[in-house]
């Protein structure tokens, strides 16, 4: 009985030597994997922080010393300037007369052909006519 117990005894003694040298052997031979796949992650996450850097520094990418403005933007700038100018100053471009002198005269035809019926829109007729004689002095 006793030499049954121990015989089973080394054969579990032996069965965890075998497994703990297996387990070993596999891990020696995943440590390589391992040991890319942290530096290809942390060469991802350098990039990654890299890249976060220099889009937060220059937004638009490049090392220019004035940033980019699209043709229809700069376009656009450059009609607001020109209008915050006209404002200032009280002048008016060729391209806005056209439009203001139509304006006045749809207002004076209006007036002309009020009848009694539509005396309420012949005010503001009026009073438009008034606002933009106003604007063009």
């Amino acid at each position: 009985m006793q030499s049954v117990i121990r015989s089973s005894e080394k054969r579990v003694t032996e069965q965890r030597k075998t497994n703990e040298e297996a387990r070993f052997r596999a891990l020696r031979n995943n440590t390589g994997y391992v040991i890319l796949g942290v530096l290809l992650l942390g060469a991802f996450a350098v990039t990654n922080v890299v890249l976060l850097q220099s889009v937060l520094k220059d937004p638009l990418g490049g090392d220019r010393q004035h940033r980019f403005i699209g043709p229809l933007l700069r376009e656009r700038l450059k009609k607001m300037a020109r209008e915050g100018r006209d404002k200032l100053t009280g002048r008016h471009h060729d391209a806005d007369r056209p439009q203001t002198e139509q304006q006045l005269a749809w207002a004076r035809a209006g007036m002309q052909g009020m009848s009694n019926s539509s005396k309420l829109s012949g005010h503001v007729v009026q009073q438009l006519v008034e606002d933009l004689k106003a604007k063009e002095k």
